[in-house]
């Protein structure tokens, strides 16, 4: 049976876990650039004009499992050039994983299939219905989720994607089959503003914007079932710094996978110089032979295979498929500020 004919719309009650920190003295130091502005724009669903769980019927899982929201091509505009020497600061501080409910997150997968607090992000489009990749992050609201911002905005003059619902750990056998509805999404006024997406392609000056979060609507959910991080784990919210990190990067591509089994790929992730210099990582071989579907699946580093987590340093936000290259917006100052003003929504 397929992924699409397995997603539930009754959501299943929470329960509670305990931390497992990777090696908090791993993480190296974050930097930040100035170039771009901290401000962060956010968009709550409003139940009345279309309850989540009527609009998920089976037929719109499928053109949205099927219509993946994905861009492929990088334009190098050149409309900023960045010394490292000014550049930097040091204020960041990680917040750490939680481990899920049960610490074995295998659950019958194999190792591509082991991280619970990942999963699909559906939602409405102006054109029709889409997906991409989305992670459960530890916070304080416990319900915060982490993906890419075209996943949940199309950009400068374009509206924001609706009727929000997210599948963690979602898989055709093995894993959840449980949705639950988004609540407020979160993004950088700068993508709203400024993204330009033509063709599946963008700038590479937007590639620093293109993250976004969005919590768990507790409104519509029975008591106590909203916390998901209590359930499911949640990766930590890391850094990536100004060099290199070994990543594992997970998704839901087209190839391998057909966009509803989950992917793992190992990288090594380092920062694309000279475009926009300290703000665009890039991750080299990985597996994915097509990456479509991935968008918005997490970088992470120090993942534990035995309980699905890591530290999310990263995040798919574009993919050159003829070298199988990956991009991603570095997580800096700002990115971390855009992680405090989206938990804030959940609070």
């Amino acid at each position: 049976m397929t992924l699409c004919g397995l997603l539930s719309l009754i959501p299943t009650s929470a329960a509670y876990a305990t931390n497992n920190n990777p090696n908090e003295n791993d993480i190296l130091p974050i930097t930040s650039n100035s170039y771009y502005s901290d401000s962060t724009t956010s968009y709550t669903i409003n139940n009345s004009r279309a309850n989540p769980y009527t609009y998920w019927n089976q037929e719109n899982i499928n053109n949205a499992i099927s219509n993946r929201i994905d861009i492929t091509t990088i334009k190098e505009d050149g409309s900023h050039a960045s010394t490292i020497e000014n550049d930097i600061t040091t204020t960041f501080q990680p917040t750490p994983p939680s481990a899920p409910e049960i610490p074995s997150a295998r659950s019958g997968f194999d190792k591509d299939q082991s991280s619970k607090p990942t999963g699909l992000l559906l939602f409405s489009t102006d054109d029709g219905q889409g997906s991409c990749t989305a992670s459960l992050i530890n916070s304080s609201s416990k319900k915060l989720i982490l993906t890419a911002a075209h996943c949940l905005h199309d950009g400068k003059n374009k509206n924001w994607h609706s009727n929000f619902m997210f599948a963690p750990n979602a898989a055709p056998t093995g894993g959840s089959h449980q949705m639950y509805p988004g609540g407020t999404a979160r993004v950088f006024t700068d993508w709203i503003n400024k993204a330009e997406l033509e063709n599946e392609s963008i700038k590479s000056s937007d590639i620093p914007n293109d993250i976004g979060f969005i919590t768990i609507n507790s409104s519509i959910l029975p008591s106590g079932t909203a916390e998901l991080v209590k359930k499911y784990g949640g990766h930590g919210f890391g850094h990536s710094n100004l060099g290199n990190f070994d990543a594992t990067i997970i998704g839901y591509p087209a190839d391998p996978g057909d966009n509803q089994i989950p992917q793992s790929c190992t990288s090594k992730v380092t920062t694309v110089s000279p475009l926009n210099i300290g703000n665009i990582l890039q991750a080299t071989d990985c597996s994915f032979k097509n990456a479509r579907g991935a968008s918005g699946g997490p970088w992470l580093q120090l993942y534990n295979s035995s309980t699905g987590i890591g530290w999310a340093n990263g995040l798919s936000s574009a993919a050159n498929e003829e070298s199988q290259i990956l991009y991603s917006p570095r997580f800096n100052d700002r990115t971390y500020k855009l992680y405090n003003d989206a938990n804030k929504d959940g609070l």
